[in-house]
C-alpha cells in the first residue's frame, strides 16, 4: 500500500493514504510481523480459505478473496475522499461568522464528530438533518473519542417533556434535539444559546 497506494488516491494525500492503511492493511502488516490486531474485513476474508478437508481449489478461493478485498478497497478509498471533503467543510464552518462562542454551525450534515477533535471548545453543534431537513442541535462530549461519554453541556431535562416552540423532538438522553426546518438560523441559535445559558 505504501508503494502503490499513491496511484489509487488521486492527489496522493497522506491523510487519505493513512485512513485506508489503518482500515484495511494495518492488520495484514501486523499479522505478517507476528502481531494480532482485531480487524473485521481481514477476519471475514480469512474465512474464504478452504477448510482442511475441502476439495476446493485454493487458488480459486484466493481469487474470490481478492475480488472481495477490491470491493472493500474501493469503498474505503471513497470514504477517505469523503472524509477529506467533510474536513474542508468543517474547517470553513469553524471560522464562519455563524459559528459563535460555544456553538458550531454547519451548512450541511457531515460526519463532524470524528473530525472535530478535543482541542475545540464548542459545546453544541447545529446542522440541518440529511433526510428530513429539520435542524439538529447536538451536544458535544468532553472527549469526542469516547462514544456516549459525558457532554460539555446537556439539553435541559425539562425539555424532554416540555420542549420550547419549534422543537420537533428531544432525545430522552438529552444529547440531541430537532428544530423545525422552517425555523430561521437565528431562531435555532436562540434555542442553542438557551441550552448553553441554562
Amino acid at each position: 500500500w505504501k508503494k502503490y497506494g499513491c496511484h489509487l488516491i488521486e492527489d496522493g494525500d497522506p491523510r487519505k493514504l493513512e485512513y485506508v492503511y489503518d482500515r484495511l492493511f494495518k492488520a495484514v502488516d501486523a499479522q505478517d510481523n507476528g502481531l494480532i490486531i482485531e480487524d473485521k474485513p481481514m477476519f471475514q476474508v480469512e474465512h474464504m480459505n478452504p477448510s482442511w478437508d475441502s476439495s476446493s481449489d485454493g487458488d480459486y478461493e484466493f481469487r474470490k478473496a481478492v475480488e472481495i478485498y477490491q470491493i472493500l478497497l474501493r469503498s474505503v478509498i471513497e470514504r477517505a475522499e469523503a472524509e477529506s471533503r467533510s474536513a474542508s467543510i468543517l474547517n470553513e464552518a469553524i471560522w464562519s461568522d455563524l459559528s459563535q462562542g460555544d456553538i458550531l454551525v454547519l451548512p450541511q450534515y457531515i460526519p463532524w464528530m470524528s473530525q472535530i477533535g478535543n482541542d475545540h471548545t464548542f459545546k453544541l453543534c447545529v446542522f440541518p438533518d440529511k433526510s428530513s431537513g429539520d435542524w439538529r442541535i447536538s451536544t458535544i462530549p468532553h472527549d469526542v473519542t469516547v462514544k456516549f461519554g459525558p457532554n460539555r453541556v446537556d439539553i435541559p431535562v425539562e425539555w424532554v417533556t416540555s420542549p420550547p416552540p419549534l422543537t420537533t423532538f428531544v432525545h430522552s438522553k438529552r444529547f440531541l434535539m430537532g428544530v423545525d426546518k422552517n425555523a430561521t438560523i437565528e431562531e435555532v441559535l436562540m434555542i442553542a444559546k438557551a441550552i448553553i445559558n441554562q
